[in-house]
């Protein structure tokens, strides 16, 4: 799983875990991404270690959260008693 640009692997317990990688882009999806995530899967299906495969990101460095970290946000959940 080498000479990959937009995705970064790692096994970690019987566990593969993608994490998308273009913190410039914020993450966008490409057609590149899709295709690395794809190489990435089928390596995956061939070893009987790896149990589980979850997908993360490379932490956006709170880019993602300084547009939307507002009290009055609708995307904060809250709970009402």
């Amino acid at each position: 799983m080498n000479n990959l640009e937009t995705v970064r692997t790692e096994v970690r317990d019987n566990s593969l875990v993608i994490y998308l990688s273009r913190e410039e882009r914020m993450n966008a999806f490409t057609l590149s991404m899709q295709q690395e995530i794809v190489k990435v899967l089928d390596d995956a299906e061939q070893n009987d270690d790896i149990k589980a495969i979850i997908f993360t990101i490379i932490q956006i460095k709170n880019k993602l959260f300084k547009k939307f970290s507002s009290p009055s946000s609708k995307l904060i959940p809250t709970i009402e008693k």
